[in-house]
């Protein structure tokens, strides 16, 4: 039986609190998928950053849940990237990562990291699955129909790591919705989707965008606290969609775990004629443990 050190990293963090925790595994160049599925199963956390060398970025990350490998996790990212730099690893304002997808920026600004994204892309569901009916995902939420905002309905956005984005009227709504069987994971399934990404325009604090949830049952996921994937699509179909013109967009999210976990997303829109190009999402990290396991 071997040994690793395995990081705990919360990001995503609102004020040093809260956040998104995720396990970082450095100098991971030795191990297998296989090694790298079953630390992933033994960290304690949702998303597991599997650290080593690459040829053509800064380092290459490998990204798992405890049930499969995923292409991106940008809460995993920012939490290897705030370790790297905390470590003296990695000391200036730009870097790269290699990732099962292709390379992504990074970037340090006043205090914060930023993580590139793809520009997100947005899809009906019955675009993918023709048995899709809307009544019987809502109800596997505790919603219905009428708790959408309407007249918006769910789309896929996509950056690589598709969601479904499902418009609430308000904070009250988003509270009450829970999985209540598996037509959420079997949902999930047929539409190739990480998961459900509940959002409200009713927000927790003054002068943030948007207060969500993520329901991933499909990875094993109950609920998550901060989903940066999930929250670079939403700014897109904030500005896309409510007409919501601006470059920069704060997201809430982990207030409705229990126990809560707030957190704090930001996300950074480059446009060109109303046209977006560029999407960063970011914000802060705090080193939470290491520990020593066996696998």
């Amino acid at each position: 039986m071997a040994q690793i050190t395995l990081h705990r990293v919360h990001a995503f963090t609102d004020h040093n609190e809260g956040g998104n925790p995720a396990t970082v595994v450095l100098d991971a160049d030795h191990l297998s998928e296989e090694d790298k599925q079953k630390i992933a199963h033994k960290s304690g956390t949702f998303r597991t950053a599997f650290v080593s060398s690459s040829s053509s970025a800064t380092v290459k990350i490998e990204f798992f849940t405890p049930q499969a490998q995923i292409a991106h996790s940008s809460h995993a990212t920012l939490a290897v990237f705030s370790l790297l730099r905390e470590q003296g690893k990695w000391q200036s304002s730009e870097a790269t990562k290699e990732t099962i997808d292709g390379l992504r920026k990074i970037y340090f600004e006043d205090g914060q990291l930023f993580i590139e994204q793809k520009t997100p892309v947005f899809h009906a569901p019955l675009d993918i699955w023709q048995a899709y009916d809307e009544q019987v995902l809502l109800a596997g939420l505790n919603l219905s129909s009428r708790d959408l905002l309407a007249p918006l309905q769910p789309v896929i956005g996509d950056t690589g790591n598709p969601f479904l984005l499902i418009p609430l009227k308000n904070a009250a709504v988003l509270k009450k919705a829970r999985v209540v069987d598996e037509t959420v994971k079997r949902y999930s399934e047929f539409l190739d989707i990480v998961g459900c990404y509940l959002f409200s325009l009713d927000v927790k604090q003054q002068g943030h965008d948007a207060s969500t949830r993520l329901f991933a049952p499909r990875l094993g996921i109950k609920e998550e606290s901060a989903t940066g994937v999930a929250a670079g699509i939403l700014a897109g179909f904030l500005y896309e969609f409510i007409n919501m013109k601006k470059r920069r967009f704060v997201i809430e999210q982990g207030h409705y775990l229990q126990p809560p976990s707030p957190s704090l997303l930001h996300v950074k829109l480059n446009e060109v004629q109303q046209e977006i190009i560029h999407v960063y999402v970011g914000g802060d990290a705090q080193h939470d443990a290491t520990e020593i396991i066996n696998y």
